[in-house]
């Protein structure tokens, strides 16, 4: 194209997204103020994310940046996972790429900020969902307590890879929101292991996790 022309409208690149309403869970959630989430329906929201996860999967995608703002409701009765600009393929359950992605804080796993020797996989989804599961359960994420009692709320992945590479754990979702059951509150504190070999039982392949998580759930 010759130098200062117009590009034409033939060369521009559109993306286009569907319209979700009632839309994201943080824009949902933000708009029922004092409303609370029954566990039932947290319950719900959580296989729903585990079985696009596990369908993403089988696939050998993993989506690396699970969060309030990328769980999008679809109407009533339909759960969406958006903005995959941070997926990676993956074979055998680990990432294919040496590239560490870093991600969103709160909700990133300690592999994709450099605090454990591991390479990101679906673990590290899991993980997400574990991090999920305890802003969507107690209305707080986890670590946010705290790395802002320690730090300040002007703390950034940098210190939250700090406080996980420090061996500081958050509050077990059980101890923040009474109604969580104590059997749940301990699988959603396994999620959040630093070392993703702990997400699991016992020598489980990557692959089956999120399989074994929805049964988990029950």
């Amino acid at each position: 194209m010759p130098s200062g022309s117009a590009p034409s409208w033939s060369q521009a690149v559109y993306l286009i997204s569907p319209l979700y309403q009632p839309g994201s869970l943080n824009l949902h959630l933000q708009q029922r103020p004092g409303a609370g989430v029954s566990l039932t329906w947290g319950l719900w929201v959580l296989d729903q994310v585990l079985a696009g996860l596990q369908a993403a999967a089988a696939s050998d995608i993993i989506h690396l940046d699970i969060k309030p703002q990328n769980i999008v409701l679809d109407g009533l009765t339909n759960i969406r996972i958006i903005d995959w600009g941070m997926s990676q393929p993956h074979q055998a359950g680990k990432s294919v790429s040496t590239v560490v992605p870093g991600g969103t804080k709160w909700f990133t796993s300690p592999e994709q900020l450099g605090a454990a020797d591991a390479a990101p996989s679906t673990l590290s989804d899991l993980y997400g969902v574990g991090a999920l599961a305890c802003w969507l359960l107690t209305g707080l994420a986890p670590l946010r307590r705290e790395l802002e009692t320690a730090v300040g709320a002007d703390a950034g992945l940098l210190q939250v890879r700090h406080l996980m590479r420090s061996g500081i754990r958050p509050e077990r979702a059980g101890h923040l929101a009474l109604d969580v059951p104590v059997q749940l509150g301990r699988l959603i504190d396994q999620w959040l292991s630093y070392n993703p070999a702990d997400r699991t039982p016992p020598g489980m392949d990557p692959t089956a996790a999120l399989g074994w998580a929805r049964t988990a759930l029950g």
